[in-house]
């Protein structure tokens, strides 16, 4: 059952197709005064169009041909709309074509901001080399200074950790600290029931 437009739902009616096609161009946020004035052009469009369709129906029907496949394409090219096949490809198949080409550039930017970030992770940390000096006698390879340099280092190793069992809990003092809290106040309610009450 198609129950009849009211003038209430007429205006919801046109307001919620003006929010779509202003939403349709990108305009994400718009006032109320401006979509009222989009659905009012939109009524004033449209009522034109209708009786414009009206009137080549008839024509059509009593015999008089318009040159035109059918009665929309008529009816687009005096509202200076235009073919319907070029509205398809411009409005339709072009603004698709534009949008994917943005999406895959945003996306191929993401790809590389994203592999930016994880890229100085994947350098490895430099590792220090130690060259041992070869023996000047007959140039054979002499262990003791490789030897020499790492038991230097066991032993700052060694301090550091001895520093470490200097330190005890008792060394350590805590203090209680006091912080003084406000004295807290009701605030009275400002509710239509709690006036009520007070009377």
């Amino acid at each position: 059952v198609i129950l009849p437009f009211t003038p209430e739902s007429h205006k919801r009616a046109l307001r919620h197709c003006a929010a779509l096609a202003i939403g349709q161009v990108g305009i994400a946020t718009c006032t109320n005064t401006a979509l009222t004035a989009v659905a009012d052009a939109l009524d004033f469009y449209m009522t034109n169009m209708c009786k414009l369709m009206r009137t080549v129906a008839d024509r059509e029907a009593s015999g008089v041909r318009s040159g035109f496949p059918d009665i929309i394409s008529k009816v687009f090219a005096e509202l200076n709309v235009g073919n319907l096949h070029e509205f398809y490809e411009n409005r339709v198949v072009r603004y698709h074509a534009r949008m994917k080409k943005k999406c895959d550039d945003l996306k191929a930017q993401c790809v590389a901001l994203a592999m930016g970030d994880i890229a100085p992770q994947l350098k490895l940390e430099e590792v220090p080399e130690l060259h041992f000096p070869a023996a000047l006698d007959a140039y054979t390879p002499s262990l003791e200074p490789g030897f020499q340099m790492l038991h230097s280092l066991e032993q700052e190793q060694l301090q550091g950790l001895d520093l470490l069992d200097t330190v005890t809990t008792d060394d350590i003092k805590v203090e209680p600290m006091d912080f003084p809290q406000p004295e807290t106040t009701k605030l009275p309610s400002l509710s239509p029931s709690a006036k009520k009450k007070r009377k």
